[in-house]
């Protein structure tokens, strides 16, 4: 990137296009404060030399809005999303299928800040962007809509339909990628809460452990990924594996007690007490 400003300068909008792709790579590496310093200084850069409203700054505000979100920022997510939005739909229209994925990202943010009605109005708009373009119901752009599509579903008390949405996104990453990847992770472990919830603890505990078996599914968060656990042993138990069971209660308890989450501690171990009664918790 030196040698491209000593030639160009600094302002050159393929400086920016360096400085998008290291605000990619810092991104994709988890070193958000690097990211956000590479992709500000590309927004600077194609909003001074292209205009503000240009459709290559919305590509960054996206870009931005995702780094954002990963640092828990999700209101300041959000914002950057609705921007990148406004200059899609001046730059393309409302309905065309470049608005899907900013659409899509808006109801993670609504959805993550319990907004559930906001969420399933971005979804909405989000789907029918989807069925303007024609793309069909098992193209890999479609699993991120299904798994908020599932979140609001379940939140909702919508269990079954839930599922139907996680299960699909599940389908489309199999048929696509043919073994788990991260797309698969957020709707594997949305089907299993949603299974659960329908007390159907064969299909949780598939599900569970589809997810539980990725070395990718480490990404997530402690709790998540602790959450995961948790609800295995349950479902485990429920279909006679008792053995399979009291081990991942046990490391769901001694992971609680690390992140000093004592409520979800307590609660496992009360758990343990009863199922295994000679062993201590």
């Amino acid at each position: 990137m030196e040698t491209r400003e000593a030639v160009l300068g600094d302002a050159h909008p393929t400086v920016a296009d360096t400085r998008l792709e290291l605000g990619n790579a810092y991104l994709a590496t988890g070193d958000f404060d690097r990211a956000l310093e590479e992709l500000r200084a590309a927004r600077k850069i194609q909003a001074d030399a292209l205009g503000p409203r240009h459709p290559d700054v919305a590509l960054v505000d996206n870009n931005l809005g995702a780094v954002q979100f990963r640092l828990g920022r999700f209101e300041a997510a959000a914002k950057r999303w609705e921007a990148s939005l406004s200059i899609g739909a001046e730059a393309f229209g409302e309905d065309h299928i470049s608005q899907h994925g900013t659409l899509t990202n808006l109801a993670k943010a609504a959805a993550v800040q319990g907004a559930w009605d906001d969420a399933q109005g971005y979804l909405d708009r989000a789907l029918r962007v989807w069925d303007v373009a024609g793309l069909g119901s098992a193209h890999p752009e479609l699993v991120g809509t299904l798994e908020v599509q599932g979140e609001v579903l379940l939140e909702r008390g919508a269990a079954k339909d839930a599922l139907q949405a996680y299960v699909q996104a599940i389908e489309i990453c199999d048929a696509v990628y043919g073994s788990v990847v991260v797309p698969t992770l957020g709707p594997l472990a949305g089907a299993a809460r949603a299974a659960w919830a329908l007390e159907d603890a064969e299909a949780a505990a598939v599900h569970a452990s589809r997810f539980l078996d990725s070395d990718d599914a480490r990404l997530f968060s402690p709790q998540t990924h602790t959450g995961m656990v948790w609800l295995q042993a349950q479902a485990l138990w429920k279909t006679g594996e008792h053995a399979a069971s009291r081990r991942a209660a046990e490391a769901a308890l001694a992971t609680y007690r690390d992140l000093d989450d004592e409520s979800a501690a307590q609660e496992v171990a009360q758990w343990l007490r009863a199922h295994h009664p000679s062993d201590p918790a």
